[in-house]
Formats: structure tokens, sequence, C-alpha cells
């Protein structure tokens, strides 16, 4: 027996999500999920992770005044360590 095997080009380990957000609102973030990595999110003051933390997808509450660039830090998975910023 003949097993193929086809390997894609890995998705681009970006932040996807909105670019400007309102205050007081709550938005979803998310980069490429991939097995076995784990994801550190780091937030602007003013901004709270409400669920998702350690996940490859967050959700976020912005303040008044809220801005600033998330970020992401990936650890593992099967591309390895990879970062992104929005």
């Amino acid at each position: 027996d003949q097993v193929t095997i086809t390997v894609g080009t890995p998705e681009p380990f970006v932040i996807n999500g909105l670019d400007n957000v309102n205050p007081g609102g709550t938005y979803t973030f998310y980069v490429p999920n991939e097995p076995g990595a784990s994801y550190t999110w780091i937030v602007p003051p003013g901004a709270t992770i409400i669920s998702g933390n350690g996940t490859p997808t967050i959700t976020v509450t912005f303040g008044a005044g809220t801005g600033g660039t998330i970020y992401v830090y990936k650890t593992g998975g099967p591309t390895g360590n990879a970062s992104a910023s929005k």
C-alpha cells in the first residue's frame, strides 16, 4: 500500500480581529490553532481579557480611552515558536 501525504503552506501567524475598537466594546481576536502549542496574550492597559487566555482565541473588553497593541506569543506546536502583534 502507498500513502500520500500532502503538506500545505502553514497559515501565517497573524492576529485576526478588528483593527479599530470602541471603548466599552467586547471583541474577539485569534491566531491559527496548532496542536501542542501554548499561547500567551498581552493586552494594553485598560483592556481586559475576559476569556481564552492561554488559547489561540481571546475575548477582550476595552475600557474608555484604551489604545495600544495586542501581543501574542506561541510556544511549541508543529511550526515552533512565533509571535505577532496588532
